[in-house]
């Protein structure tokens, strides 16, 4: 394409392109604590909402796409810090700690290197960038959790709570579950 002549051109126009995008403190930024923390996260936001009203009495959302936390978002500093101590654990015993190693490893390539970027070099990070741990927190959680019948509550209501986060917020929800949702008196 005879775009960059050196593949260290092209990195420097990387560098410089990305050196650009950093936000000043007016700016309305979502932080990476803020993606994981119950207590202090940030807002649900609609990409794509309609709304429908029935004789002004009732509304409900047949079709709303959200960006937003879940349940198993919450977890992520759990299945961090016991995959840290499983893994101290079996380094004592003398086991090398694989699946912990490959947790700790994972989170910190595609979370924990956001934190740096963000709150000290002021670059822009978005929510939707946590998607990529998602799946370290799927795969860690039942295995830090495993043989304790207490722990294993803790999962399956876990569980539940993520099933009930994935139907109440589907984006495209059928007319039956809609009257569900407001016979209930849940938003729909």
């Amino acid at each position: 394409y005879g775009v960059f002549l050196t593949p260290f051109e092209h990195l420097d126009y990387m560098l410089t392109y990305h050196s650009t995008l950093t936000f000043s403190e007016n700016d309305e930024v979502y932080l990476p604590l803020s993606w994981t923390n119950p207590l202090f996260q940030f807002p649900r936001r609609g990409y794509y909402v309609v709304a429908v009203s029935v004789d002004h009495l009732k509304t409900y959302h047949p079709i709303a796409y959200y960006g937003l936390q879940t349940p198993l978002w919450w977890m992520a500093w759990v299945v961090f810090a016991f995959s840290l101590y499983l893994a101290v654990l079996k380094l004592r015993r003398g086991e090398l700690p694989k699946l912990e190693l490959f947790l700790l490893c994972w989170f910190s390539a595609n979370y924990l290197i956001y934190f740096p970027m963000a709150y000290l070099l002021h670059r822009w990070v978005y929510p939707f960038y946590f998607y990529m741990t998602v799946p370290i927190i799927a795969i860690g959680l039942p295995k830090i959790m495993e043989g304790d019948k207490i722990s294993e509550l803790v999962l399956y209501g876990v569980t539940a709570m993520q099933i009930g986060w994935f139907l109440g917020f589907f984006p495209v929800k059928a007319q039956w579950f809609i009257d569900l949702l407001l016979l209930l008196g849940v938003p729909a």
